[in-house]
């Protein structure tokens, strides 16, 4: 800058001065750091996080298991079928598109980092087939932090979620797991879907999910009714020194029976006594003081969180600044009749 004010001093003529200061905004605005960028712990959590995709899209092919680049612009190998066995409810192809951006890990460990957690705290991550992405990214932030997980999943899985049989949430966490990518066990499962029984589920189904939750030789929760499910889950999943729970995809036992969960916004749920959250295990935590991050309505917390659009991360150069710089030199042509360098 110094250097365009001696050339001012020295007479040279305003075009070329004009130019010059032209180039120094553009300069400026090309290189200048996004707004948040990474960390050295973010780039690595995010590194993992791509090259697990990498692998689940390298499995579907060594299986045999059909992978859609237009289902799955993505390519994480998270995007399931419309319709199969295991299907409990219909579910938003763009939300589960959104759901596998690579970028969620990052936000999940911003947003635990925020709440003062660290090393030995306890957490508890409840999650359905129907976003496996969100769950191997918030498991993975998790644990970068150094956080205790109870990891406790549903099998089933709304449509274009983890609902293949042969790739149900517990096999990509099993498989995940084996590679090294993540490191925590469920503690336990449930079959999903109506009563987190599978009472909406063709036999087919149900059978494939039972043989799921043996291959990964995780405890099956099994209850009577939707109240019996709530509480045998929530004892698994609100053990002593729970400080954050996670809630992704909306499990019939976690949100309950109760109609006025269904007005819960996503995001951070603090305890407070005019909460209505329902009667499932994300009330239960809430009655007990702990802080629940409910994950659902993607879209809503992907633009939350900087995660929408085509400039999917919040610490990447925005278009603006191109824009800007493009503008501001039409400008500078405009106000003179020819320009050259003398």
């Amino acid at each position: 800058m110094k250097g365009v004010f001696s050339i001012l001093k020295k007479g040279v003529n305003r075009q070329t001065a004009s130019i010059a200061l032209w180039a120094l905004l553009v300069a400026t605005l090309v290189w200048l750091p996004g707004g948040s960028p990474l960390s050295p712990e973010e780039s690595r959590l995010l590194q993992r996080i791509e090259a697990a995709w990498e692998s689940l899209l390298a499995l579907r092919s060594e299986t045999g298991v059909p992978h859609s680049e237009t289902d799955d612009p993505h390519r994480s190998g998270m995007i399931g079928v419309e319709w199969s066995p295991i299907t409990t409810t219909s579910g938003s192809l763009a939300s589960k598109q959104l759901s596998v951006r690579p970028g969620w890990a990052v936000i999940f460990r911003r947003w635990f980092a925020r709440e003062g957690l660290g090393p030995g705290d306890r957490i508890t991550i409840l999650s359905s087939g129907s976003f496996p992405g969100l769950a191997v990214s918030s498991l993975a932030a998790a644990e970068s932090l150094g956080l205790d997980v109870t990891l406790v999943i549903s099998l089933g899985s709304s449509t274009w979620g983890a609902n293949i049989p042969s790739m149900t949430i517990s096999d990509i966490l099993y498989f995940l797991r084996t590679r090294g990518f993540v490191r925590t066990r469920a503690a336990a499962c449930t079959i999903g879907g109506a009563g987190e029984m599978g009472r909406d589920l063709p036999p087919e189904g149900l059978s494939a999910l039972e043989e799921a939750a043996r291959r990964d030789v995780i405890p099956l929760i099994i209850a009577e009714d939707l109240e019996e499910m709530i509480e045998r889950k929530a004892a698994v999943s609100l053990p002593e020194g729970t400080r954050l729970v996670v809630q992704i995809g909306g499990s019939h036992a976690d949100l309950g029976s109760d109609p006025s969960v269904l007005d819960l916004p996503p995001g951070f749920l603090r305890p407070s006594p005019g909460l209505k959250a329902g009667n499932g295990v994300v009330s239960k935590a809430l009655e007990r003081g702990i802080t629940v991050l409910h994950v659902l309505n993607i879209p809503e917390l992907a633009r939350s969180a900087g995660l929408e659009g085509r400039y999917s991360l919040p610490w990447a150069r925005p278009p603006w600044r191109f824009l800007v710089a493009a503008t501001s030199g039409m400008i500078v042509l405009s106000l003179f009749r020819r320009w050259e360098l003398e």
